[in-house]
């Protein structure tokens, strides 16, 4: 059901007319990627801004697909909100009533917010109680008018790109290192001897299990903390605190032993080191802040790179690394807060063979 009030604000933005036209498209995310049968669906979204609507957007179009297939969908929203804030307390409360095996679905501007009573990490509440999960943080840097490039992106053969997936996967799980170059200047080492891939690529039909939409990346943890050297040279987005930044000139990161030591180029890398100093001063392990996490690799063949990350990383042609938290996939580094660096053209090689994707 709606609330009055989240009626009311979809009517006033003339949401549910725009909504309607990715109902189908909706529709058969919901029945190749979760297949829900009779569980309570929770649906959070938020109101977005001036023309940054694509957060209520897409969750009114689950709600109303939902609505369609005669499943069990509620739908909240809440104000944006960023790392640090709190999630409004009707949508802590609401999650944490769900029955065991439930779905919740996030469609959010910038991230869900401090659950509170549910403790600091969403992955890991959901895990606990065997809910299923889709989550699409960062809606807020695209704007309303690209919506329907977001549709795109999870309007995809999900057979081929989980088959994609899977031969990657394997390839990572066998290697011990990749070297990743580009034109731009990339080149960077990865020990990954030991660690294990994750297929991200919209499979999210086991309790307990889920990932974001759109999907379609593969990545992995780096074998340890210190394991990870060279230099990135960031050309497509940047995250950081309050959002994403599709860059309009390179930043490039040096790493050392697996650390982020220091950044050169773009201005606007200047936002990512406010970020570090906000972060650092917060955490309970500040030195894990900078900490390189994760490589990933885009595979989704219809996505866009439009400055959200959830789009830009799931990229084919691109690749990615991130900084801080890998805990809950399987990493050593546990720090409050986790950003994905996304950049263009890399060619990878896994143990001194170049690979295909």
């Amino acid at each position: 059901m709606l609330s009055d009030q989240v009626r009311r604000f979809l009517e006033r933005h003339a949401i549910i007319d725009m909504a309607k036209k990715s109902v189908k498209v909706c529709e058969r995310v919901y029945q190749e990627c979760l297949t829900p049968q009779k569980e309570k669906i929770l649906i959070i979204g938020d109101v977005g801004a001036s023309n940054r609507l694509v957060s209520p957007l897409i969750a009114t179009s689950f709600y109303l697909a939902g609505r369609n297939l005669n499943l069990n969908v509620d739908l909240f929203l809440q104000n944006p909100t960023i790392s640090g804030q709190k999630a409004h307390e009707k949508i802590v409360d609401a999650m944490g009533s769900l029955k065991e095996n439930s779905i919740i679905l996030l469609f959010l501007s910038s991230r869900l917010g401090e659950m509170g009573k549910l403790g600091s990490s969403f992955r890991r509440f959901v895990k606990s109680h065997s809910h299923r999960f889709m989550s699409a943080p960062s809606l807020g840097c695209i704007e309303t008018s690209q919506f329907g490039d977001l549709v795109k992106a999870i309007d995809i053969d999900y057979e081929d790109i989980q088959k994609r997936g899977a031969k990657l996967k394997e390839i990572l799980d066998n290697g011990n290192e990749i070297r990743v170059t580009t034109k731009a200047g990339t080149n960077l080492r990865i020990n990954i001897e030991g660690s294990s891939a994750i297929s991200n690529t919209g499979d999210y039909k086991t309790a307990g299990k889920g990932g974001n939409m759109p999907c379609g990346e593969v990545y992995i943890a780096p074998n340890g903390k210190e394991n990870v050297s060279g230099k990135v040279v960031v050309d497509v987005s940047l995250c950081y605190r309050e959002g994403t930044i599709l860059l309009k000139k390179p930043v490039t990161m040096f790493i050392e032993n697996g650390n982020l030591v220091k950044m050169a180029g773009s201005p606007e890398g200047l936002y990512l080191k406010d970020t570090i100093a906000w972060a650092e001063s917060r955490a309970k392990y500040p030195e894990n802040i900078t900490k390189i996490s994760e490589f990933g690799i885009g595979i989704n063949k219809s996505a866009k790179c439009l400055g959200a990350t959830v789009l830009d990383e799931k990229a084919s042609g691109t690749a990615h690394i991130a900084i801080g938290s890998n805990y809950w996939f399987g990493g050593p580094i546990k720090t409050i807060t986790h950003y994905d660096h996304v950049f263009r053209h890399p060619k990878i090689e896994v143990d001194g063979k170049l690979i295909k994707y």
